[in-house]
């Protein structure tokens, strides 16, 4: 009687590639102060935004209306940031967007914005719904 023996193979195939990312350069655009610190603070608002309807919403920026810049003694230097973002709830259909004005106030966590560490602390200050575009300009 003859035993056969079966024994599983496996074939590897290792293949090498060229870094990408040597070959890839980087998409460049001009940015304005507004861009950055609207990049800087975006997922915050998001949050925001979420909180005040209940949901997830399409939101963008309109404009940042105004900076102030508030110094208090023995306290952290810290901004206050009036920004104006329409908003929309992208569940329904035919969804209208609305104006909706957003004021922050961001504390520096050692009292500059210019600090290497980026552990700012942005909060809510006030938040208005569907304000008139009027007051968007």
């Amino acid at each position: 009687m003859a035993a056969l023996l079966f024994t599983p193979l496996s074939f590897v195939k290792a293949e090498v590639y060229e870094s990408q990312k040597d070959k890839m350069k980087p998409f460049v655009e001009n940015a304005s102060a507004n861009d950055f610190l609207l990049g800087f603070i975006q997922p915050k608002v998001n949050n925001i935004i979420k909180k005040e309807y209940g949901k997830e919403m399409r939101w963008q920026w309109v404009k940042v209306k105004d900076i102030f810049s508030y110094t208090v003694s023995n306290e952290p230097k810290y901004y206050k940031v009036k920004t104006v973002v329409t908003v929309d709830d992208y569940y329904k259909p035919k969804s209208k967007f609305t104006f909706d004005s957003i004021t922050l106030k961001i504390t520096p966590q050692d009292g500059h914005l210019n600090s290497t560490d980026s552990g700012a602390k942005v909060e809510l200050f006030e938040y208005k719904h569907s304000i008139k575009e009027r007051y968007t300009h």
